[in-house]
């Protein structure tokens, strides 16, 4: 097995941080017109969770034939790696609804323009 870190496993880890970093965000105000695109973006993500998720389950399925794999409590591999893959496909359909859930957000803040800037109390 090589020791070369997987293009996904970096990619995840990039997208992780990037994800970590809005929500460490410093800024206390975030108008409509940008948490429009930030959600968008975000929901855009989410969307392309479900074939990440098959790629993965895949991925693993096909790695019993390539390796063999075995467990260090001595449990089934392949009862293992199966249960994976069924949180696989369940985190996909969640990842569904998570998309339609910020399209809903992103939707209820779509009419919402600047009308002028409000002063800020000392």
């Amino acid at each position: 097995m090589s020791d070369t870190f997987p293009d996904e496993a970096r990619h995840s880890e990039e997208a992780y941080e990037a994800i970590r970093q809005v929500g460490d965000g410093q800024t206390s105000s975030l108008p409509a017109p940008w948490a429009y695109d930030v959600i968008g973006n975000l929901m855009n993500a989410s969307l392309q969770l479900p074939r990440a998720f098959k790629h993965l389950s895949n991925g693993l399925a096909i790695s019993l034939t390539q390796f063999e794999m075995v467990e260090e409590d001595g449990a089934d591999p392949l009862k293992r790696n199966a249960a994976a893959r069924a949180h696989l496909a369940q985190a996909g359909e969640l990842a569904k609804q998570l998309a339609a859930e910020l399209e809903a957000a992103q939707s209820a803040i779509s009419q919402q323009v600047y009308a002028r800037p409000r002063r800020m109390r000392p």
